[in-house]
């Protein structure tokens, strides 16, 4: 058995940045293998995300800080007609 405590906030950004920024359909795509659990968001807007500075006094923009922190790595991905955000979050057998 696995445990993915990081997965659901990670999933839940990347889709919410998709449907809030994006305005597309989009595709979710969630892979095991010996190396993590890859999280990949496909949408068809070419605005990549961006990463911004930590501003207590927000309201918003945490998501990306949020996928930042918790996975082992992330990265934007352009697909020409559209770009595919995708993020790798370490697991461990319990």
């Amino acid at each position: 058995m696995y445990e993915y405590p990081d997965v659901a906030l990670v999933v839940n950004e990347l889709v919410a940045n998709a449907v809030e920024h994006a305005k597309t359909t989009f595709t979710l795509t969630v892979t095991l293998d010996r190396n993590g659990l890859r999280i990949a968001v496909g949408d068809r807007s070419p605005l990549a995300p961006v990463l911004r500075p930590h501003d207590p006094g927000a309201a918003r923009g945490r998501g990306l800080q949020l996928v930042d922190s918790l996975a082992e790595e992330w990265a934007v991905v352009d697909r020409g007609e559209g770009k595919l955000v995708w993020a790798r979050v370490a697991v461990r057998r319990a």
